[in-house]
C-alpha cells in the first residue's frame, strides 16, 4: 500500500510508475517467483489477496501496475490498445 500511495501522489499517469518508482521489498520472492513462471512455466500468474480496500480504482491499478513493472515492460494486451483490464471472479467460482 505504501508504494501505491507514493507512486500516486508522485505520478499522474500509471504508465509512468516503474520499478525503481515502486519499491516493494518485502514482495521479491514473489516477484521472482512471478517472472519465472511467466517466462519459463505456463505465462501467467494469478495475483490475489492484495490489499485493495479502501483503494479506488485508479488506485487498484496502479497497484498492479507498480507490481507488473517489476516483472516486465507493458504492451498492448488486445486489438483497441489497452494495457491493463480488470477482471472479476464471482466467489462462487474462486473457489473451485
Amino acid at each position: 500500500m505504501a508504494a501505491t500511495r507514493a507512486a500516486r501522489q508522485r505520478l499522474d499517469n500509471i504508465m509512468d510508475i516503474g520499478k525503481e518508482g515502486f519499491v516493494l521489498p518485502a514482495f521479491a520472492k514473489t516477484i521472482h517467483d512471478s517472472k519465472q513462471e511467466i517466462m519459463h512455466a505456463c505465462g501467467l500468474v494469478l495475483l490475489h489477496g492484495l490489499p485493495i480496500e479502501g483503494l479506488s480504482f485508479a488506485g487498484i491499478a496502479a497497484m498492479y501496475w507498480g507490481f507488473v513493472a517489476h516483472i516486465g515492460s507493458a504492451c498492448s494486451q488486445n486489438a483497441l490498445g489497452y494495457l491493463l483490464d480488470m477482471l472479476s471472479i464471482p466467489a462462487a467460482v474462486s473457489t473451485i
